[in-house]
């Protein structure tokens, strides 16, 4: 018998790891009925080309029309038994269409190779025989839907044979990378989630075979950077620690690199080290929003606005690259919901912090409490058009769709303008078509100019012109001319124009707790980042030289440090450029007045001055205050932050 798999999608992925469901099916069915050829297909032409005796589609909800439309191809060209899973008909298996002869509920591992035997035996689908595997959906010849008894969860995940990722779809389109399954199911309960309701129950394997697959792996196969495809890995804080101490006993600590999803309120100086010696370069997080009201909406246990920031400065601190998630237009939320999140999300951004976010409108999938709300008010039914998926819902009730679409436009193009020399760090905020984001802000100019109470982000519109655009490489990268291809005006117009905007994010930062230890050390990691940034400068890569030199002069050591000799030499080193426009004299005489309108001349507000000594012998950076210096011990310093400002100012001038 021959088996052909394929995952329903849309469109080409440029991620294997959604396939890995299928991977584990297959390896079940290799290792309990090894007669059966089973093969996983990308594309639906290749699967038909193999003409198989019986076919597994796996479907979410967005794609569960394409299965169906599969499932008819393969009826109409092969005449043979299609089978559906996955997580859709999982949570809705009276969904069932006609074109499926059978539904498999839940995890298959099990299912699916039970099914299989009955077919064999039975030299076809017997619906008696049917009636006796539990975890199975079907229209019997009554025409009447049935559902057969509940699977039992696999409890020992170690006894799953391991999946051929090489035979994953899409697998090549992620070179050097793979990805691994830790635990299945996780422990929290959020409501717009089904992890929980699929999976039933957070398991886990244990630290011995999650060890000796990142053995197989590296060692053998060669694999650099791994994806612990997990709903959550650090729900277990013990199995992180074993994790550590088996990787380093087979020589593997610090030779992969790693991902993972992590939740806010497990982050801590601990939890940063583990995941550190780990060597976990970047992680997703589920912030969803800043708004308290709303994070308790969708059950978020002890996730709070605050506690999602403390998470983002820790990891940031630690030089763990954050990509969060967010969902918007909840039932409840307001408008001002909204802008409280969208705000937090500029201000991250800005402070560097936060890397390739996602965001969607809140989405009603069978099975969450959010389904059951759209159920109650006929938003969705158990027998919709499932293209609807394509489309975005709308349930807030807060906020008209329109408006809401309004909102969502203005702040992805203020994101595009604050990125748009790294718009690849936008993530889903920023808009990628050139001509579609110039289009937009035109358009929005009128209404933001308008406005009674300013925004943040504001000015990013109304000082806009094309030319700040950077224009695309042959390779289609937006680039910035070198330095010496502007003028030392245009450099501080561009400074003055940003400048009141950073001034409030250097307020914010000065008012950080210094009594709470990730405070001080997320300010030490700050320091480090902004730094490298400045040193950037040199390359043509940033345009914010002074308006960083603001954001360090909250966050400066004592005079003498070696730390404030490290600042000092970084910014005349990234300076120096300029110095060659204009002579050192002549940039003093013309120091920005980087302050907002109501700042004594050449100062901030309180009227201090910042200049620019040429050479670094001299000082560098002078503040006339006596009230700058943030004194801080080096005790509370992190382990990297230790004497590595050098060494990073250093490879960054390299």
């Amino acid at each position: 018998m021959r088996v052909g798999l394929i995952l329903a999608i849309r469109s080409k992925y440029s991620n294997p790891f959604v396939a890995l469901g299928l991977g584990y099916v297959a390896a079940s069915v290799r290792a309990n009925l090894p007669d059966v050829k089973v093969s996983i297909k990308e594309r639906l032409e290749d699967l038909l080309r193999e003409r198989p005796d019986l076919v597994g589609i796996s479907a979410s909800s967005e794609n569960y029309s394409v299965a169906i439309e599969f499932a008819r191809k393969i009826k109409e060209s092969l005449h043979i038994p299609v089978i559906v899973g996955g997580v859709h008909i999982s949570m809705l298996p009276q969904s069932l269409d006609d074109n499926f002869d059978v539904g498999v509920i839940g995890e298959g591992e099990k299912t699916f190779v039970e099914l299989l035997r009955s077919i064999i035996e039975n030299n076809g689908i017997h619906h008696e025989a049917l009636m006796n595997i539990p975890g199975l959906c079907f229209k019997g010849a009554d025409s009447k839907h049935h559902r057969t008894a509940p699977r039992e969860i696999e409890q020992d995940l170690d006894a799953l044979p391991r999946p051929r990722l090489e035979e994953l779809p899409f697998f090549n389109n992620t070179p050097g990378g793979t990805c691994i399954v830790s635990s299945r199911g996780c422990p929290y309960h959020c409501t717009f989630c089904i992890s929980e309701k699929f999976h039933q129950k957070y398991r886990s394997l244990s630290s011995e075979r999650i060890a000796n697959d990142i053995e197989d792996l590296a060692v053998r196969k060669g694999f650099k950077h791994i994806v612990f495809y997990d709903d959550l890995l650090i729900a277990n804080k013990k199995k992180v620690l074993s994790l550590i101490a088996l990787l380093r006993e087979k020589g593997l600590a610090g030779k992969i690199t790693f991902s993972c999803a992590v939740r806010a309120n497990l982050i801590d100086e601990e939890m940063c080290i583990l995941l550190k010696a780990l060597n976990v370069t970047d992680v997703g997080m589920g912030a969803e929003s800043f708004s308290d009201k709303i994070l308790a909406y969708y059950n978020k246990t002890d996730c709070t606005a605050e506690t999602n920031q403390r998470a983002i400065d820790l990891l940031h601190a630690y030089g763990i690259v954050v990509n969060p998630s967010f969902i918007l237009a909840a039932p409840i939320e307001t408008k001002e919901d909204m802008l409280t999140t969208l705000r937090r999300i500029f201000w991250n951004f800005l402070d560097g912090k936060i890397n390739s976010p996602t965001w969607a409108p809140l989405i009603p999938y069978p099975g969450t409490k959010i389904w059951d709300y759209a159920i109650e008010r006929g938003i969705v039914t158990e027998h919709m058009d499932w293209d609807r998926y394509q489309y975005h819902f709308h349930l807030c009730n807060e906020v008209p769709q329109e408006e809401f679409r309004e909102l969502t436009e203005e702040w992805m193009v203020k994101y595009s303008i604050l990125l748009m020399n790294e718009p690849s760090k936008g993530g889903t905020f920023v808009i990628g078509d050139r001509a579609v984001l110039l289009q937009k802000i035109e358009k929005l100019r009128p209404k933001i100019a308008s406005r009674r109470d300013p925004e943040v982000g504001d000015e990013l519109i109304l000082r806009f012109k094309p030319s700040d655009l950077p224009k695309p490489d042959k390779n289609g990268h937006r680039v910035l001319a070198p330095p010496e291809d502007q003028g030392i005006e245009t450099l501080l117009a561009r400074i003055a124009e940003q400048s009141e905007s950073m001034l409030t994010l250097a307020e914010r930062v000065a008012e950080w707790d210094e009594s709470a230890a990730y405070g001080i050390r997320a300010r030490e990691q700050a320091v480090r980042v902004l730094l490298s940034q400045v040193s950037k400068i040199i390359r043509g890569k940033l345009w914010k030289s002074a308006l960083l030199l603001r954001r360090i002069r909250v966050l400066i050591a004592p005079p003498k440090s070696r730390r404030a000799r490290t600042l000092r030499r970084c910014v005349n080193t990234a300076l120096a450029p300029y110095r060659k426009i204009k002579a050192s004299q002549e940039l003093r005489k013309k120091s920005p007045a980087v302050g907002p309108p109501n700042a004594a001349p050449g100062g901030d507000r309180d009227g201090r001055l910042l200049r620019v000594d040429p050479a670094p012998e001299q000082g560098g950076l002078h503040e006339h205050s006596a009230t700058m210096h943030r004194h801080e011990p080096e005790s509370t310093r992190s382990p990297e932050g230790r004497g590595a400002e050098a060494s990073e100012i250093a490879a960054d001038d390299r």
